[in-house]
């Protein structure tokens, strides 16, 4: 038997907001939250703000590779090591009556994968947000501005790979007609909320 527990999936790339909605969404419903930063290691972002350094593999892997390297190198990471285990865990929850209901947020949420989970309760939503918006809030969470010249490359490299796969993933959500979000929206939050309790 089916239990078919609801699910939100939101996806969009890193800085759009999606782990602070997910967890207010799921404090306010009763809802469970989980993140695919949680699933599986890859280098994460180029920065730290505790004055710790940053291991060798991060700042080689930020300086070697171009832009485009990059976003193709998360997304394999993505599609290999992420998405599975997503597909296996919405799965498990919609058919465990004893589960509360589960918001799922996370860059590894792939647009051109979730048809092949998508069911009655599980509703894909992506996050878009315009460069400029992107870009200040990875400025402010890194404090960009207090970084060394040498920190502050890594840090563009990062913002660089982030448009990239922004723009990739609209074009997934657009082809795959999911609902796409403004990530700067102000009634962004009562949007969900309202598509999570339909």
């Amino acid at each position: 038997m089916s239990i078919d527990s609801p699910v939100l999936l939101i996806g969009g790339v890193s800085h759009t907001g999606k782990s602070t909605l997910a967890e207010t969404i799921a404090s306010k419903l009763g809802w469970r939250s989980l993140s695919t930063d949680q699933l599986a290691r890859h280098p994460g972002r180029p920065w730290r703000n505790d004055g710790s350094s940053l291991p060798d593999d991060v700042v080689a892997h930020y300086q070697q590779l171009s832009p485009e390297q990059l976003a193709e190198d998360v997304m394999a990471h993505y599609r290999g090591n992420v998405w599975p285990v997503v597909a296996a865990l919405v799965h498990s929850h919609r058919n465990n009556r004893f589960d509360p209901h589960l918001v799922f947020e996370g860059s590894a949420i792939l647009p051109d994968r979730v048809s092949a989970i998508a069911g009655r309760r599980v509703k894909p939503v992506f996050l878009h947000a315009d460069s400029v918006f992107i870009r200040d809030r990875v400025y402010q969470s890194s404090d960009y501005a207090q970084k060394s010249a040498d920190d502050q490359q890594l840090i563009d490299a990062f913002i660089a790979r982030a448009l990239l796969l922004n723009d990739q993933l609209q074009a997934q959500a657009k082809a795959a007609d999911l609902d796409i979000y403004d990530a700067a929206d102000p009634n962004l939050l009562e949007q969900l909320l309202a598509l999570a309790a339909d």
